[in-house]
C-alpha cells in the first residue's frame, strides 16, 4: 500500500539523519536509507504531521476570512442603514444590555 503522504526529498533526508538511520555519501548529497520498518513507519508519521498541521493552517485562515467576511457585511449593513436614514430601529442601551447578558459582562 502506498504511503498516504510523501516527503518532499529534502525532509525526508532531514528526518533520516535525525533518526540515525541513513548514511550520507561521500559527496554528501545522497541518502541511503537502511530500510528499518521503523523508519519508514516513522517518515510517514512525520509527513502526516505536516500534511494535518498545514490542514489545521488551511482551516484556520478559511475561518479568519470567514470571519472577516461577517464582520464587513454587517458593517456594510448598519452604513447603509444610516446612509438611508433607517436608524429608527437602533437602540443601543438594548444593545450594549443584550451584549452583557450574552458575554457575561457586568
Amino acid at each position: 500500500m502506498p504511503p498516504f503522504y510523501t516527503l518532499p526529498p529534502r525532509l525526508a533526508r532531514a528526518a533520516s539523519l535525525v533518526n540515525g538511520s541513513s548514511s550520507i555519501s561521500s559527496t554528501g548529497a545522497e541518502v541511503v536509507s537502511n530500510h528499518d520498518p521503523l523508519v519508514s513507519a516513522h517518515r510517514r508519521l512525520i509527513g502526516e504531521v505536516f500534511f494535518l498541521r498545514n490542514q489545521v493552517r488551511d482551516m484556520m485562515t478559511r475561518q479568519d476570512l470567514l470571519i472577516q467576511h461577517v464582520k464587513a457585511s454587517a458593517r456594510w449593513e448598519l452604513i447603509k442603514e444610516w446612509l438611508e436614514k433607517r436608524v429608527e430601529h437602533w437602540d443601543p442601551e438594548e444593545d450594549y444590555c443584550r451584549h452583557l447578558f450574552l458575554y457575561g459582562g457586568s
